[in-house]
This record gives structure tokens, C-alpha cells and sequence, in this order.
């Protein structure tokens, strides 16, 4: 069973504990156009989380949180790996798909669970005569993980930082925001998907801007 608890307040860091004991963790593989259901034997994750937040000064608020976990599976013999096959495709080049093999997944870290993840925010407000600004930015860190059991697809650690503008006109009910994600252009993937034809990626989107209009009636 999982327990996780998590708090946030001002003051302290308030830690909490999470430790999950899987019997059997069903994970989906496919090969081609098969689709099986395989279990994992067993699995642990272990960790400890907690979160900061308070007022610096009039109007500016921090906060930060940060996780660390030790996600492993116990005992996986057997499980199915899809590494790329050794047959080059003449017309492109690129590897003829994916190969299954069963392999020992046993003390490989579980699927998508990295081992710390942080995260930092900002956000200040000050009066301008009737009107309000309002600027916040946000920074996530992950640390590396895989995309599969056997650990052969490795996403590197990354960093993601939003920021955003926001000018609030008297009574709140207009709103016009400059908002920037991902300002220093990061790369990672968002999902990765590995089947027998191959390994598919679909890329986070690069570095934005946007204005953004809110009116409330």
C-alpha cells in the first residue's frame, strides 16, 4: 500500500515519508502488433518529500519542493526488452525496428521514476495605482530515468523554467499575461513509445512566447 503524506506552510520544510511495496506490478509490452500483460515479481519504491513556502517580503512568496525516491524492482527475471536490431535499413539508413529478448530486470530502476526531482517558484505582486503586476516564474528539475524495464532508454536529467507577466486591471476581471515556457530551450521528451517497428519520441516544444487575454464577465 502507498501512504504519502505532503504538506506545505510557512516555515519549516515538513518532510514525508512514502514507501510502496508492490507484490505484482503489471506492465504492458508490445512487440509488432502483440500487446502482453506481464508481471513484475516485485518491486519497492522508498522516499521522502517535503515542501517550503513563505513571504519574503510584502507581495513576493517562495516556495520549494523537493523529492528524492529509490524505485527499484526487486525480482523481475524474464522481463521483455526491446533493444534496436543490428539490420540497417537500406533506404534510410536507421535501424530495421526493435528486437524482443527476455532479460533480469532485477534491481533495475522502475519504469519513469527518477531518483530526485525539484522545484522552485516565485511569485510577486505589487500595486500599480488601481491596477495590480503580477510576475512568477517556475523552475523544475528531474533527475535521469527510464522509459523501460530493461534500462536501455535513458531520459538525461533535465530543467524546465515558465515565467510569466501579468498586468490585473481594477476589479480583477481583466487580465493580460506575457507568458514564456521553457525560456532557456531545454530538450527532453515528454513520452517515448517502444514497440517491434522501432522507438518513437515526441519532443517537449522548444521555447515560447504567448499573450494571453482573460476576461471574466
Amino acid at each position: 500500500m502507498l501512504h504519502s503524506v505532503k504538506a506545505s506552510k510557512a516555515g519549516p520544510i515538513i518532510p514525508a515519508a512514502t514507501l510502496v511495496d508492490g507484490g505484482d506490478c503489471g506492465r504492458r509490452s508490445g512487440a509488432a502488433a502483440i500487446t502482453r500483460l506481464q508481471n513484475a515479481a516485485t518491486a519497492k519504491i522508498t522516499g521522502i518529500d517535503g515542501d517550503l513556502s513563505f513571504t519574503v517580503a510584502e507581495g513576493l512568496r517562495l516556495t520549494a519542493s523537493a523529492a528524492y525516491s529509490h524505485a527499484r524492482y526487486d525480482s523481475f527475471p524474464g522481463a521483455i526488452a526491446l533493444t534496436p536490431s543490428t539490420v540497417i535499413n537500406p533506404l534510410n539508413g536507421a535501424a530495421n525496428g526493435n528486437v524482443q529478448s527476455n532479460v533480469s530486470a532485477s534491481g533495475n530502476k522502475m519504469v519513469r521514476q527518477p531518483d530526485y526531482t525539484l522545484s522552485l517558484s516565485a511569485n510577486y505582486t505589487v500595486a500599480v495605482g488601481a491596477s495590480k503586476i503580477q510576475l512568477s516564474g517556475n523552475s523544475y528539475f528531474s533527475g535521469s530515468f527510464y522509459w523501460d524495464r530493461a534500462n536501455t532508454v535513458r531520459e538525461r536529467a533535465y530543467n524546465v523554467t515558465n515565467v510569466q507577466a501579468t498586468w490585473i486591471w481594477p476589479g480583477e476581471k481583466v487580465r493580460v499575461s506575457l507568458v514564456g515556457n521553457n525560456v532557456f530551450d531545454r530538450k527532453y521528451n515528454q513520452a517515448i513509445a517502444i514497440a517491434g517497428a522501432g522507438t518513437r519520441a515526441v519532443i517537449a516544444r522548444p521555447a515560447t512566447i504567448a499573450a494571453e487575454l482573460q476576461v471574466r464577465l
